[in-house]
């Protein structure tokens, strides 16, 4: 800050920790990515049993 005339008065800084939200981030796309690949697992397992069930004389 600085007063009328521009002379320096005082500065704020601030600082803070961000260490456990990146970690929280992490574990949060870990997260998303293992229950992605679940999904797929899932799909592709009702799509052959549709698939087998569709097919004539089996």
């Amino acid at each position: 800050m600085r007063d009328a005339a521009g002379a320096f008065l005082y500065a704020v800084r601030v600082a803070e920790d961000i260490t456990e939200r990146r970690q929280a981030d992490k574990r949060q796309k870990l997260l998303i990515d293992e229950l992605n690949h679940r999904v797929k697992n899932t799909l592709a397992t009702v799509q052959s049993l549709a698939w087998q069930a569709a097919r004539p004389g089996v």
